[in-house]
């Protein structure tokens, strides 16, 4: 090699070097004017590539294999790209087919790069869902209109959740979504079935925290609208959670089915608002229930046959503990044409031979009454303090006065009744 060869050879080098670097850049270049291009618009993918994506998506759910007759992307501003599905069919490996209308997600463009599907939120729209309680009170859940096909537990459900979402997948998702929800509910136990359509669902994920929450209109063919919302938190890996009920203007009667801390609530017809709160430890066992009762205008008629007694409202605060069979009622109040009532006391529940409360033995005092019962008297009368012992059959209804102590204007009068 001559001496003028080295610097021949490191020049052309260079301009080798600078070809490369040149076409890289214009690589570059046309990549990113593409991507800008693409920014906010919204493509279709053909049959290859959809059948790709479906390889890819069935890949990131565990268990489960995911269809759909329709993709489109769109690369977004951040430049993570959101991905709508059109009839999306996702089928466990055991279970039925859960299938949806639309779903739509927004994918982490750095998981992406990598080979991973990594949805940072998701949305999901028109779904059946079906949920059954059996005799003991265990609720299951399935997927699709098939009645029995595919049922999860609840506590196995929320399980479920709770490893996907610590999957590494799934690190970044931080909110789903689910509009369009309809809902059959067979109640076994109560021999009653409810359909709650329009239903919305919300999960959201702030590091260990889960937080779920729902909102359904309840079918009953009743003249007056009535709504549910539920509300469920959790900490991943953790059985304890909060659970909370909120409804407005639900029959007393449909109540009175759910809880045998409401069962008393069946011999009233009228509508009901209000909000339940109940806690569950690590083991996964029932904590007291706080309830907050607003009671419309309606009629007490035990067992639906005897004749009606109307009142304008009622309001009930109590807790229940469920260790103890006891209600716990800070105020029971009663407005009616013939008595106006306040109380507090204290009842236990008796089951019968099916396992539910059908006796409620209770000690009550009256903190007001005033009332005139069926217009026997020329104005109302006021009492000062009354105070009673009961016991209260709910099927037959019969209720047993054991001791009524009466005061008032310093006189005392005890009676019992039947």
């Amino acid at each position: 090699m001559t001496q003028t060869d080295g610097p021949k050879n490191r020049r052309r080098g260079r301009r080798i070097s600078l070809w490369v670097l040149g076409v890289v850049i214009l690589l570059v270049a046309g990549v990113a004017g593409a991507f800008q291009y693409s920014l906010g618009r919204t493509f279709t993918l053909g049959p290859w590539l959809r059948e790709q994506a479906i390889v890819q998506f069935s890949d990131a759910m565990p268990g489960a294999e995911v269809a759909f007759d329709r993709m489109a992307i769109q690369i977004q501003t951040d430049w993570h790209p959101r991905i709508v599905l059109e009839r999306l069919v996702v089928s466990p490996a055991e279970g039925t087919p859960i299938e949806f209308t639309e779903a739509e997600t927004t994918l982490s463009y750095r998981k992406l790069v990598k080979g991973i599907v990594a949805p940072r939120n998701i949305r999901l729209s028109g779904v059946f869902l079906s949920a059954q309680r059996a005799a003991d009170g265990q609720i299951a859940v399935s997927f699709g209109a098939r009645e029995g096909a595919g049922n999860i537990g609840v506590e196995d459900l929320v399980e479920q959740i709770d490893r996907w979402l610590t999957l590494p997948q799934f690190e970044r998702l931080t909110d789903v979504d689910i509009d369009a929800v309809t809902l059959r509910f067979d109640d076994l136990r109560a021999e009653r079935g409810w359909t709650i359509d329009g239903g919305q669902m919300h999960m959201e994920r702030e590091d260990d925290l889960l937080v779920m929450s729902s909102n359904f209109a309840l079918l009953g063919g009743r003249d007056y609208a009535s709504s549910l919302e539920f509300h469920y938190e959790s900490e991943l890996g953790n059985r304890g959670a909060q659970f909370a009920v909120t409804v407005e203007d639900v029959a007393a009667e449909d109540i009175a089915s759910q809880s045998p801390a409401l069962t008393w609530l069946e011999i009233l017809r009228a509508p009901i608002s209000g909000a339940m709160r109940v806690s569950i430890d690590d083991q996964g066992k029932l904590g007291p229930l706080n309830a907050t009762l607003q009671i419309g205008q309606g009629v007490l008629q035990p067992g639906g046959a005897v004749r009606p007694v109307p009142f304008q409202s009622a309001r009930s605060y109590f807790t229940y503990l469920p260790e103890s069979n006891t209600l716990r009622f800070d105020e029971l109040s009663l407005q009616s044409d013939w008595i106006k009532a306040r109380a507090d006391g204290k009842a236990h529940l008796i089951e019968d031979e099916s396992g539910l409360p059908n006796m409620l033995l209770g000690q009550f005092q009256l903190t007001e009454f005033e009332g005139n019962p069926a217009g026997v008297f020329d104005a109302p009368i006021s009492l000062d303090h009354v105070q009673t012992d009961f016991r209260l059959t709910l099927d037959p209804f019969e209720l047993t006065l054991g001791e009524v102590l009466v005061q008032d204007q310093g006189q005392s009068l005890v009676m019992n009744g039947h």
